[in-house]
């Protein structure tokens, strides 16, 4: 079980890392064709990057990483105490 642990925590960093690599290759390309077009006298300042990026999705509670952990467990046919 713990290497199984391991290997998911490592996937989720790979994962993690390459798909902030992908948001900031498209958050590049948004923002060059966005300035592109960009009507100069309605928008001054020029969009960035970061304009692109999606922003983070809210940290999970301490009852939702304990309902995640347990039906993960579950469906591995590990037995949850009540």
């Amino acid at each position: 079980m713990k290497e199984l642990l391991i290997y998911i925590e490592g996937y989720k960093i790979k994962y993690k890392l390459n798909n902030d690599l992908a948001d900031r290759r498209t958050a590049r390309i948004c923002m060059i064709l966005a300035n592109i077009n960009r009507d100069s006298k309605r928008r001054k300042k020029p969009y960035s990057e970061e304009d692109f990026i999606p922003k983070p999705k809210k940290k999970m509670t301490v009852e939702q990483m304990e309902l995640l952990l347990k039906a993960i467990t579950m469906s591995l046919g590990g037995e949850v105490e009540t």
